[in-house]
């Protein structure tokens, strides 16, 4: 789970880094802002699946602490 995690931390920036390039080319009027908004889906994805995996943490950590003090058997 935690070596998911980087890596969509390490595709989260890189999107964020093109997403830069892309504006500037929009702004130059090489490109649509179809191309632009489609990055900024992507980013929003991952930032789902980065929630995602967060509360899925959460809920295991709780299941887990739950556990030790006896509440699950």
């Amino acid at each position: 789970m935690f070596l998911h995690m980087a890596d969509l931390y390490k595709a989260k920036e890189s999107l964020i880094a093109d997403k830069k390039d892309l504006e500037i080319q929009y702004n130059a009027g090489v490109i649509t802002s179809i191309e632009v908004e489609k990055i900024d889906r992507d980013i929003q994805r991952i930032e789902s699946d980065i929630n995602i995996y967060k509360y899925e943490y959460y809920i295991l950590r709780e299941k887990y602490t739950q556990a030790l003090n006896g509440y699950i058997e």
